[in-house]
């Protein structure tokens, strides 16, 4: 039986994986990536780095995972950095600074974040610039990890 082509198989990555999980969308190799806690599709052969005392992983978007990948070291450094400062998941920034990662619930087009405060909210505006719905505040609340809208 041929093995050169297979890589080595890490079972204790999975243990807590729910079996729902497991038969994911196709999308490559699961992977490490800065401040999260789950596993993240990327491209065969992508190597993350390595950061003493921190557990980098996170499921996410191949979306998410490819606009990791295209950004340079430098960039990719900053945005751990950032991450780290404002004591948010790096998720978080990679959803906001992706084109098209939040929509306007009025007309649908993409918004783009103008502020991240250092408590975690985060505000978006429309592309749109003539938009009823021009702000939207977010309020990222770290007990849980879910994402509000502050009206």
């Amino acid at each position: 039986m041929p093995t050169a082509h297979q890589p080595p198989v890490h079972h204790d990555n999975y243990h807590s994986v729910p079996t729902s999980h497991a038969s994911q969308p196709s999308g490559g190799p699961r992977i490490k990536v800065p401040y999260s806690k789950n596993p993240v599709y990327v491209a065969e052969g992508y190597s993350p780095p390595v950061v003493a005392g921190r557990n980098f992983e996170y499921e996410t978007t191949p979306q998410n995972a490819a606009y990791w990948q295209a950004l340079t070291l430098t960039y990719r450094q900053y945005m751990k950095k950032e991450a780290d400062t404002r004591g948010i998941d790096l998720r978080l920034l990679l959803d906001e600074r992706r084109s098209g990662a939040f929509h306007c619930v009025g007309c649908g087009k993409p918004m783009i974040m103008r502020e991240l405060f250092s408590n975690g909210d985060r505000v978006y505006q429309c592309w749109n610039g003539d938009c009823v719905k021009r702000i939207i505040r977010y309020q990222y609340q770290a007990q849980t990890g879910r994402i509000i809208e502050v009206t």
